[in-house]
């Protein structure tokens, strides 16, 4: 099967709907309430951006996922999963 129509069935299973397909730069992006999900299929990188209740607006990244992963992350998008990085809020930045 076809690994964008994958992560698209993926997506939708969870309540995601694709807003955009970025093919130049292999980018599918899904949002729902609060959360938006940008996956990279060449490389399976996932970057979720979601309100988090204590810190605010947060970015997390994650390399290399596998489908199972993705399915991990798209039930709940501040899984842990072992693989990713955190991106610094501007208030983390100024040590607030």
């Amino acid at each position: 099967m076809n690994i964008k129509r994958e992560i698209w069935l993926l997506a939708n299973k969870h309540g995601y709907r694709m807003e955009q397909h970025q093919e130049n730069i292999f980018l599918l992006i899904f949002v729902k309430p609060g959360v938006q999900i940008n996956v990279y299929y060449s490389t399976m990188t996932v970057g979720t951006a979601i309100n988090h209740p204590k810190q605010g607006k947060t970015q997390l990244f994650r390399r290399g996922c596998s489908l199972q992963d993705l399915a991990a992350i798209f039930k709940n998008p501040r899984a842990h999963l072992g693989t990713g990085y955190h991106e610094l809020t501007e208030l983390e930045r100024r040590g607030g």
